[in-house]
């Protein structure tokens, strides 16, 4: 039994997605289609970001979700209520191990996961979930997901708030299990509501920046994965998912936001509806891509991402 970083095989198993999922190699008009957003895309003349208190950050992003959504009380462990991680390895019986994990922790609003500054820029930010890892396909397919903690950057700024809800939702999404199938796709709500989030805040120049950041990411992360076709670079296969998850969620967040922002007033508190069922377990994310027809190869052929993007 190990106490670390899960691997994303056993993280699957532990969030009831679907099977790992294949190496995700983009197709030449994918690249070609970013190509043509990337020639286009204008960025702001001395961008600026201005600090937020710590303060105002929570008080804000609580603010936002409350005005969305029902939030679901989470299983929370702290490091006090670790006793299965104490005990477990020494019970042979799983359904025995599974009670143990079941009990060792309470419940609690979303709104109170402790909240630690510590992370050194945005790719930090998390939400810090408790797996006491045993090698059993059924004990990992059962347990109780649980957390600790979320974490958020050391310096606040207006950003700041978005990321705090983009770790709410996962609160969420993650402790439903089977609530998003696809591993891709787990990135999918928790983007989609950090881009709503600024989009309904902040400035358009605010909005332009993080647009500017994703777009970054998405590119070097397809970039990445083009590369695995011509064997110019090793990598491993934790590397492969994490660019393969963060290529999907990016570009499907943005296609729905793009439904949500050109839809009408009833189409839009229908796309946060169906949120709120994902979150409450009686639909899975892949319902509502469905619905709208979002694949990762459609983000990129119907032309709404250039669209967005270089308007």
């Amino acid at each position: 039994m190990n106490y670390n970083i899960v691997s994303k095989k056993i993280e699957i198993k532990v969030h009831g997605h679907d099977k790992l999922p294949e190496t995700l190699i983009p197709s030449p008009k994918i690249i070609s289609a970013c190509n043509e957003i990337s020639d286009s895309w204008q960025n702001i003349d001395n961008p600026q970001i201005y600090p937020v208190s710590k303060r105002e950050t929570i008080k804000y992003a609580k603010k936002f979700m409350k005005s969305k959504f029902k939030l679901h009380k989470i299983f929370y462990k702290n490091h006090l209520n670790h006793l299965d991680y104490l005990v477990l390895n020494h019970i042979d019986n799983i359904d025995t191990c599974l009670s143990i994990n079941g009990v060792t922790g309470f419940y609690i609003s979303p709104f109170l996961l402790p909240v630690s500054f510590c992370a050194s820029d945005a790719t930090g930010c998390m939400v810090v979930e408790n797996v006491t890892y045993i090698n059993d396909d059924h004990y990992l397919e059962n347990m109780k997901v649980s957390f600790r903690g979320i974490h958020l950057q050391r310096v606040t700024s207006e950003l700041s708030e978005s990321s705090y809800v983009h770790e709410l939702a996962h609160t969420q999404t993650l402790s439903i299990k089977g609530s998003i199938r696809e591993y891709y796709n787990t990135e999918v709500i928790s983007i989609f509501l950090e881009i709503l989030n600024i989009y309904e805040s902040y400035s358009a120049d605010l909005m332009k920046i993080n647009d500017t950041i994703r777009l970054s990411e998405l590119f070097n992360d397809l970039n990445f994965l083009d590369y695995l076709r011509t064997d110019d670079i090793k990598a491993t296969e934790e590397e492969i998912l994490s660019c393969g998850k963060y290529a999907t969620s990016i570009a499907k967040a943005y296609s729905l936001f793009i439904e949500y922002i050109k839809g009408t007033p009833a189409l839009r508190k229908y796309i946060l509806n169906c949120i709120q069922n994902v979150f409450d377990g009686n639909m899975q994310l892949e319902d509502i891509l469905d619905e709208f027809e979002i694949t990762f190869d459609s983000c990129f052929e119907d032309q709404k991402l250039l669209k967005y993007f270089c308007h």
